[in-house]
């Protein structure tokens, strides 16, 4: 039985006929064919549902029966595979999980499960092992969801606590999360008690909380860019983002020793002159050097720069990336006269004159290296 076939059959994916699903039928020759699925040839089928459901109850047969006799991990007697149930088998094969590890899981269930009623198991089984909605499952034992709803949550609270009772500080925590994680609550309001103290401290980390959004937002830029490196623009705002340049200094980039970034610098608007200055390749810019075509953002329109950083962040304009590597490159912890340089200011006068005397290129270099964030 080929793997990857079942889990597409299984899908159960309409076909463009009305009324039909697809099948997945292995074929080895690949002229044959009439579809491909990660380099291997099928044979692409539309069923009617009565022989969907014939056709996957095979595959099912076959499929767990291969299983039975594979032996990934740990050998172990048919009699103890036979009596796991299918979700368990294909957890084992799929992921390599050795069978000592349901063993104790299993002990484990029965365990926690052994101080619950039977009507509780039964809802558990159900909706846990045999994935029946609670609709489903009030349906199958006849009475009404309210009823499944009230008693899932009621079973499910018993076993935490009982998983608990004996439980290390750390294990304790990760049930909590856990329990959290996978039903949005914990038991006894845990959550409401834990919102209530974040609350009353929040005062205390509010200096702090501008700087999650704008990580969050910046990781969604980068990403796009990454993933949208033909889309102009993209190779644009991580220049802007990666080397701190106004737009209009975009028009004057090239690259010298593929280690610095020149541009002119211009400040029209204060009547200063146009200043070239370098930007070495920070160890942040080194990373995403791949996706950026500096020739084709050199030609970039302005607007369409702008245009596209509205669409992904639209509270935020294109000169808030300036803004981003200045603080980042603070951060890291380089000297303060150096990201000026880079950043372009104050690029007149005796002071600048002393501070490009005094910090050698090598020196800025090894300023770039600290750029990690």
């Amino acid at each position: 039985m080929d793997k990857l076939a079942y889990h597409y059959n299984k899908k159960k994916l309409p076909g463009k006929t009305p009324g039909t699903y697809l099948y997945y039928y292995p074929c080895k020759r690949r002229e044959q064919a009439n579809a491909r699925l990660e380099d291997k040839s099928y044979i692409v089928l539309e069923v009617s549902p009565q022989q969907w459901e014939m056709l996957i109850e095979l595959d099912r047969l076959e499929y767990n029966s291969n299983h039975t006799y594979s032996r990934h991990s740990v050998r172990m007697p048919d009699s103890d595979e036979n009596a796991m149930s299918p979700a368990m088998r294909e957890r084992r094969i799929d992921k390599g999980i050795p069978f000592s590890y349901f063993i104790h899981e299993n002990m484990d269930k029965e365990r926690l499960c052994s101080s619950l009623s039977e009507r509780e198991q039964t809802v558990l089984r159900l909706c846990e092992e045999e994935d029946y909605t609670q609709a489903e499952a009030a349906r199958e034992l006849r009475v009404t969801q309210g009823y499944i709803s009230r008693l899932l949550k009621q079973a499910r609270e018993k076993r935490f606590y009982l998983k608990n009772r004996n439980a290390s500080k750390d294990e304790i925590v990760w049930n909590y999360w856990h329990y959290f994680s996978s039903y949005g609550e914990t038991p006894d309001y845990t959550d409401v008690f834990v919102e209530f103290i974040l609350r009353s401290m929040a005062g205390d980390f509010l200096p702090l909380l501008h700087w999650f959004p704008s990580f969050g937002e910046k990781t969604r830029l980068v990403n796009y860019c990454k993933s949208h490196k033909d889309v102009e623009g993209t190779d644009a705002l991580l220049i802007l983002l990666y080397f701190g340049l106004r737009k209009s200094e975009l028009a004057s980039i090239s690259i010298i020793d593929n280690q610095w970034l020149q541009c002119e610098t211009s400040k029209e608007r204060l009547g200063q002159n146009v200043v070239l200055r370098k930007i070495p390749f920070t160890t942040m810019a080194r990373k995403v050097l791949p996706y950026i075509d500096f020739e084709r953002a050199k030609h970039t329109n302005l607007n369409t720069i702008s245009t596209r950083m509205k669409r992904l962040l639209p509270n935020h304009h294109p000169h808030e990336l300036r803004h981003t590597f200045i603080s980042r490159c603070k951060e890291a912890g380089v000297a303060s006269e150096v990201v000026s340089i880079w950043a372009g200011h104050s690029l007149s006068g005796t002071i600048t004159s002393t501070v490009y005397t005094h910090y050698s290129e090598e020196f800025q270099l090894k300023e770039a290296e600290k750029v990690v964030y």
